[in-house]
């Protein structure tokens, strides 16, 4: 007589993102959309409980599962946008070529004539000088870091094939995967 012996395992998780630093303040984007883009995620956290149990159901078939909290990891990348992409460490200008048309003001064009290779041209630096566009990345002050829930059902069993004399496996597994908390990236 085989003892059907039940295995349970909880998972208590916490990860939280710190950092001291923030992106360089940009008095103009705060003005035109009322964010500040001086936020830098530090602080936020996910709390990821799991839960497992494996059950050896009788001497042939073993069932196990569970049910958690699962995070996609850090969201490094995304915050960093925001320290590089301030609007003010980086200006778009574009590809200016002698035959270029359309938004390109007629002096930047005429800049290109006669360049030095060894100097910026006077138009380009005013362009840059006098607050040019640029695309800005900044973190919404109001991100929650993403979060799945997962159920995890799988059974397997074995059995013999006389024909052959070995022993075979069969499995089957089952996941479910609910989006319980959503990630929300500001780019303008």
């Amino acid at each position: 007589m085989r003892f059907h012996q039940i295995c349970n395992k909880l998972w208590l998780t916490l990860q939280r993102i710190t950092t001291s630093d923030v992106p360089a303040f940009n008095p103009a984007f705060l003005e035109s959309s009322g964010f500040d883009n001086r936020e830098n995620l530090d602080g936020l956290d996910i709390f990821l409980p799991r839960f497992s149990f494996k059950w050896d159901a009788a001497t042939d078939l073993i069932v196990r599962g569970g049910i958690g909290s699962f995070s996609g990891g850090q969201p490094s990348v995304w915050a960093g946008n925001a320290y590089g992409r301030d609007g003010l460490s980086q200006v778009d200008t574009g590809t200016v070529t002698a035959n270029s048309r359309g938004n390109i003001a007629q002096e930047m064009r005429d800049a290109l004539s006669n360049v030095d290779v060894n100097t910026v041209p006077d138009a380009f630096l005013d362009y840059v000088r006098n607050g040019a566009e640029s695309e800005i990345n900044f973190n919404d002050p109001n991100f929650k870091v993403a979060g799945l829930i997962g159920v995890i059902n799988w059974q397997r069993t074995t059995f013999s094939v006389w024909v052959i004399g070995c022993k075979m496996y069969f499995g089957l597994q089952s996941i479910l995967m609910l989006n319980h908390r959503t990630a929300h990236i500001g780019k303008t």
